[in-house]
């Protein structure tokens, strides 16, 4: 069966544009009648031609009115970071110039900072000998901010770019063995550290002889990687999250993993001394810092238990600038609800806080979690206790597919009363909402515009064939063509174990579906959004639990959807590729096809290959274990880890297996992928890997997006037809 069409569908969907971050600032005098601010989103959209994803802002001029005012748009180049300050009035821009042509490939590294009324770069600060290159990543955190607009903190590596032939650098600091921070995070990034800078000394100091140069915040905690910076009650006051080694001087892999041993600390600058303001029996993160109406200065950040599982039920912390708690915290959503399903937040927005800008007071934090089987956006009380769940804002004249019941929702920014939010479904693009009135006591009160979103005849068509079910049941959503033929089905479980399929826009499922089969995501035991007990049930019985409950999905399709049996294609990768080598190899006459993406395939040796070690453990029943890098299971974690693992089953395996690996996978390194592809070549099986450079675990590069979509094509053409 030929998939032409199918290909331009996926070309057409793939080319579209999706909001990364963004933030609100008022436009002159916030209480005049107009209400008129300035929304700065920053963007990214694939370039199959230059094989990368542009990033570009775009800036909105807006009011309370239905239409937008005016709107611009810049492709970011040489930016690796940018913030406008509280009132509007500066831009900074971290700036990274690749080395000329011929040179030793050194980057040159800038601050520039740039007056927005008149548009006037007032400084422009080469830093590059002041330490490596830029952090700006939700992990260790972007540039800030002063409350006063006139200082700035940053994360920046510490060790600085060697230049390969300085006679003043020694052979062991050229080429000492640093560990990295893992997955996402290249092993060049040796020390995060914390990075401060005053205007006001700038203009004071600056010459062209004795340049004002940033300074480390402080020299204390000489071996932690310190990140997410935020200014507390002054200039003079920077908070911050420090992350620890392990004891061998091993690093855990950090992203999507919130059980890390880590501490928030705040430091004087001029005196540099720090001090540890959070609960050192809790792995901490996200710090952010803001004044209440009644005068407290507080610092609220997410907490998990350090160890166990990667992604546990979070609290929402709140102490004040001197270490003090400050009210009760939230660890669910209705504090008297036994059966909550609790929260799960990975980190919170850069700018989260909300104030009613008209009465005063009603001081709130938005938060992006889980719920169930998609993402919602929670509003919690400062002053008080309260938690809303503000997705009835985004279902006012949202069609059936696009109503919060259907979509997930994610918040961007918050300033003021107003929200930035993206809304995101099986079936459309994504969309921005800009809500009004949420710093109200009563969020559901507020208003809600939409704004322009990327729109083609694709996407008219995908709207008009494609439908989108939940079975409660099972926990899965439903993607499919009432229309058309629906013989075929794709089982989709996600990775994690403890993540979610939550509604969410991919070009590849919605063309497949269009192409008329139906895809099944499954939320099975483990998945977060259900409670502590339905994501702890999945330790020690992976690759049992989790399909048995996939396999109860496939039922249901079956049965409702007309799916026949033998015509299911596995697809899934991380511990999603791992659910597929056990289901074509446990279950195998069900299986026509099967795709795989960087799949776990035997949890013992990875174990000693992941960045992420204790995962394999903690998984297999063995928590406690897998915490430092070095560790190798003993023999008895051994067998425990091998009887749990699809690899000694390959023999079973009958469906034509498609492989996807990433070359730079640090999570699941792809010595996991090449141990399947060469236990189904040993047994005979039909088989084909693919390899990705420069990609890592997610395989989100623009040639493995575009290059593995074809390929599955290509292999379905083949054998699912």
């Amino acid at each position: 069966m030929a998939h032409t069409h199918t290909r331009k569908l996926f070309n057409e969907l793939y080319d579209s544009p999706a909001v990364t971050s963004a933030q609100l600032r008022p436009l002159g005098d916030s209480s005049s009648a107009n209400h008129a601010y300035v929304a700065h989103l920053t963007q990214t959209q694939p370039h199959t031609q230059r094989q990368t994803k542009v990033k570009t802002q775009r800036t909105l001029l807006l009011n309370d009115s239905d239409e937008s005012m005016h709107s611009t748009a810049a492709e970011l180049v040489d930016v690796t970071d940018q913030a406008v300050d509280k009132h509007g009035n500066r831009q900074a821009i971290l700036r990274t110039l690749n080395g000329s042509s011929g040179s030793d490939g050194k980057k040159t590294l800038y601050v520039d900072i740039y007056n927005l009324q008149s548009g006037h770069r007032t400084h422009s600060i080469n830093v590059t000998t002041s330490h490596g290159l830029f952090c700006a990543d939700p992990t260790f955190g972007r540039v800030r901010w002063s409350p006063c607009g006139r200082a700035l903190v940053y994360t920046a590596d510490r060790r600085k770019q060697s230049d390969g032939d300085d006679d003043a650098v020694s052979l062991f600091e050229k080429r000492r063995y640093v560990p990295s921070w893992g997955e996402q995070f290249p092993p060049t990034l040796q020390q995060p550290r914390v990075y401060y800078m005053d205007l006001d000394k700038a203009d004071q100091l600056h010459t062209p002889d004795t340049p004002y140069l940033p300074v480390e915040v402080t020299a204390d905690l000489p071996t932690h990687s310190l990140g997410q910076p935020q200014f507390g009650r002054s200039k003079k006051e920077v908070i911050f999250t420090a992350y620890a080694n392990q004891y061998d001087e091993s690093r855990l892999g950090i992203i999507y993993c919130q059980n890390r041993p880590s501490a928030i600390h705040a430091v004087d600058v001029d005196t540099r001394r720090t001090t540890q303001l959070s609960d050192a029996s809790r792995s901490v993160r996200s710090p952010r810092c803001t004044t209440l109406s009644n005068g407290r200065h507080v610092v609220v950040f997410l907490s998990n238990e350090l160890d166990g599982p990667h992604a546990s039920n979070c609290r929402v912390e709140c102490i004040t600038t001197d270490g003090n708690p400050y009210g009760m915290g939230w660890s669910r959503i209705n504090r008297h609800d036994t059966n909550d399903p609790g929260l799960y937040i990975d980190q919170l927005p850069y700018e989260p806080f909300l104030w009613d800008e008209v009465n005063g007071g009603n001081d709130a934090l938005l938060a992006t979690s889980i719920l169930g089987s998609r993402k919602t956006v929670l509003r919690f009380e400062l002053i008080g206790e309260d938690v809303q769940d503000i997705s009835i804002l985004a279902d006012a004249q949202q069609s059936h597919t696009s109503r919060s019941s259907h979509s997930s929702l994610d918040c961007l920014a918050a300033f003021g009363s107003r929200a930035i939010i993206s809304q995101s479904t099986f079936t459309a693009a994504q969309q921005i909402l800009v809500c009004s009135g949420v710093g109200a006591h009563d969020a559901a009160q507020g208003q809600t515009k939409t704004l322009h979103r990327h729109t083609s005849l694709a996407f008219e068509q995908i709207l008009s064939t494609l439908a989108v079910e939940f079975d409660a049941r099972t926990k899965s959503w439903i993607l499919y063509s009432p229309t058309g033929k629906t013989e075929r089905g794709i089982i989709l479980p996600h990775g994690g174990p403890h993540s979610s399929s939550v509604p969410m826009f991919s070009p590849a499922l919605a063309a497949l579906a269009a192409a008329g089969m139906t895809v099944v995501l499954p939320n099975y035991r483990g998945s977060t959004g259900y409670g502590g007990g339905y994501l702890r049930s999945l330790l020690g019985h992976v690759g049992e639990h989790d399909v048995t409950d996939c396999l109860a999905a496939m039922d249901m399709a079956e049965r409702v959807y007309g799916v026949e049996s033998g015509r299911w294609c596995a697809y899934g990768g991380s511990h999603g590729g791992f659910l597929v080598a056990h289901l074509t190899a446990q279950h195998p006459k069900r299986f026509a096809v099967a795709v795989m993406r960087n799949p776990v395939i035997s949890l013992a040796s990875n174990a000693t290959q992941s960045d992420i070690p204790d995962w394999c453990f903690v998984e297999s029943g063995l928590s406690g274990r897998g915490s430092v890098s070095g560790q190798a299971p003993s023999a008895e974690e051994y067998r425990r880890m091998d009887a749990l693992s699809p690899l000694h089953q390959a023999a079973s395996v009958t469906a034509p297996t498609l492989l996807l690996a990433g070359c730079d996978d640090q999570r699941v390194p792809n010595m996991q992928t090449r141990h399947w592809f060469h236990a189904l070549k040993a047994s005979r099986k039909i088989v084909d890997m693919l390899t990705f450079n420069r990609t890592g675990h997610p395989l989100d590069s623009v040639e493995a997006e575009t290059a593995g979509f074809e390929a599955t094509l290509q292999w379905f053409e083949e054998y699912f037809k």
